[in-house]
């Protein structure tokens, strides 16, 4: 068993046997329900928890000047000094906001205060209520130690590192979830209840069997999903993080690709760095959980939009009716803050054994190769991983431009009346055929920041470049990846006997083995190469393209007017 502070030790040698067990409060199973819903819906869900609702032109601009007033140092401080705020205020009026605006923008300030408090500090809100970010919450000396041990996963001969795919040799994997998958139907699997030892301690194969090919109703407990949204081959590998009722954190089973032994010293770290993202992991699974919170309704006036009854058909003239139709405006928004929600979700993960996914990865740039050209608009996993959000830990920048994390939502029709384009042009500033998919705007990725958001959003990485380009540069992460707590059908590595080949050729070798004294290595290599189990690295690397490719050709599968981020609003007829 690992824990997050060292290896538990028997007579001088690593325990590498992992018990599974429930020890403590377990779950609450609750099949088919959960707090928290997923993102492989078409583009007409109703599902009030995916899509956002569409927020008028005052309210947007509400979320706009709150952040900006937010990306100011201390904010939390200042904004309770009445000369300050009044600075603020008069700033604002020059830039012609309005006063109304201006006024529920610091009053409002109090709210993402209380948030930020629920967090003892250590996190406050981005772009979204349910993202939000911290910085310098890893102390220095775990930062240290964590880095130190990682170098070692990089520091390989330049024909042993692992360039991600179609990456253009920048983006170095050092523990990516596609490599070693479990694969339906081929990964042998213990049986709930069972218990996983390392290589050369495991010895339980003929006790495994494969899980069958997909299937939503017994690997799943969420509904209503895309075609494009599931695979029928592959998951990625969690691990139990089994995470105390005070927050200490113990990793129960292996990290898949980060061996337990070679790689030991960096269970440790990363179980504590885990235990400084749980604050922050809290508040956005609460803020994720909680009814979306609508600042202002546009809809609050007895005629809908507008304050002024629509006007009467005259018969046989309807260019007349068209002149009055069109001489309404919609009425102003009436904009009050109301106080601090009361129906704010609190959220703990605390005291609960979660499936982690672990990814460790490197953009790397040079002076030969001195530009990344950003990510894809993208969510993590799909509907077999059941990742509810993503914990990301920038522990190391170096000579690289400003760059960040950028979110786009799924936004739903706003209610309009049938050819109302001026309403919803002037209320919404949405025009027909306009995308609904918004950006809202990202969060700066610096180093010693943690940034914690829902994986209902699609992400990207903004490009950057070399600050100097005559030398090389780089940004390091450390990614989480949290399986739905409410999900015990996701297979974890505490159930899957590892599938790495080196990992095991290492323990046969160690046995000095009758087939490895008579074979020679090559042929021994050969014999590895023509088994599904345990695979060799080409394997996996060939099960890893396989893998990209599916995910790749199942989002090609949904049409833009179904996609909820890319479909078109339409203004036509109910």
């Amino acid at each position: 068993m690992f824990t997050s502070t060292s290896f538990i030790q028997n007579s001088g040698e690593f325990n590498y046997k992992i018990h599974w067990s429930f020890k403590g409060k377990p779950f609450k199973k609750i099949t088919g329900i959960s707090m928290f819903t997923h993102p492989f819906q078409d583009g007409y869900s109703e599902d009030p928890k995916f899509q956002q609702a569409p927020r008028c032109l005052d309210e947007k601009k509400i979320v706009s000047v709150s952040k900006s007033i937010r990306s100011k140092p201390e904010w939390w401080v200042k904004y309770k000094n009445p000369e300050i705020s009044a600075k603020w205020k008069s700033e604002l009026l020059a830039q012609e906001v309005r006063k109304e605006i201006i006024d529920y923008v610091l009053a409002e300030l109090e709210f993402y205060d209380a948030l930020r408090e629920r967090t003892d500090g250590k996190f406050q809100i981005g772009p979204l209520d349910s993202i939000c970010y911290g910085d310098n919450v890893v102390p220095e000396e775990l930062k240290a130690e964590f880095k130190k041990a990682a170098f070692r996963l990089e520091d390989v001969p330049e024909g042993k590192k692992d360039w991600h795919p179609n990456s253009n040799n920048q983006v170095l994997d050092l523990v990516h979830p596609s490599l070693y998958p479990l694969q339906y139907k081929i990964t042998p699997i213990l049986p709930e209840g069972g218990n996983v030892g390392l290589v050369g301690q495991y010895t339980g194969k003929d006790k495994t069997s494969p899980i069958s090919e997909f299937n939503p109703d017994e690997h799943t407990i969420k509904s209503h999903f895309m075609e494009y949204g599931a695979s029928d081959r592959f998951q990625w590998l969690p691990s139990i993080f089994d995470i105390s009722k005070d927050g200490k954190v113990t990793i129960e089973s292996y990290i898949n690709n980060l061996h337990p032994e070679w790689h030991g010293d960096l269970y440790g770290p990363i179980g504590k760095i885990f235990e400084a993202a749980i604050p922050g992991i809290n508040l956005t699974l609460s803020q994720y959980a909680s009814p979306q919170r609508v600042r202002l309704d546009p809809f609050s006036n007895e005629y809908g939009l507008y304050d002024t009854p629509e006007p009467e058909w005259i018969d046989d003239d309807y260019d007349a009716y068209e002149v009055a139709r069109q001489a309404r405006h919609p009425a102003p928004v009436k904009i009050k803050w109301e106080g601090i929600p009361d129906n704010q979700v609190n959220f703990d993960v605390k005291g609960r054994k979660l499936k982690v996914i672990t990814k460790l990865a490197n953009i790397v740039l040079t002076p030969e190769n001195p530009d990344y050209e950003g990510g894809s608009w993208h969510i993590e996993g799909q509907i077999n991983e059941d990742i509810v959000c993503t914990a990301i830990y920038y522990y190391d920048s170096e000579n690289i431009t400003s760059s960040e994390l950028g979110f786009r939502v799924a936004v739903s029709d706003p209610p309009y009346e049938q050819g109302d384009d001026i309403g919803i042009r002037e209320v919404y500033g949405i025009e027909d055929e306009d995308k609904m998919g918004l950006e809202v705007g990202g969060i700066e990725c610096i180093e010693d920041r943690v940034l914690v958001f829902p994986n209902i959003f699609q992400h990207r990485v903004s490009p950057f470049s070399l600050a100097d380009k005559t030398k090389p540069g780089h940004r390091k992460i450390l990614c989480f990846f949290v399986v739905d707590p409410y999900n015990d059908r996701v297979t974890a590595t505490d159930r899957v006997p590892p599938q790495q080949s080196e990992w095991w050729v290492e323990k046969v070798s160690e046995k000095e083995s009758n087939l490895t004294r008579r074979l020679p290595q090559e042929l021994f290599d050969q014999v590895l190469e023509q088994v599904e189990w345990p695979m060799s690295l080409k394997k996996a690397k060939e099960v890893r393209l396989e893998l990209m490719e599916e995910r790749k050709s199942n989002l090609n599968k949904i049409d833009d007017y179904e996609h909820p981020f890319t479909r078109e609003f339409s203004l036509c007829e109910h």
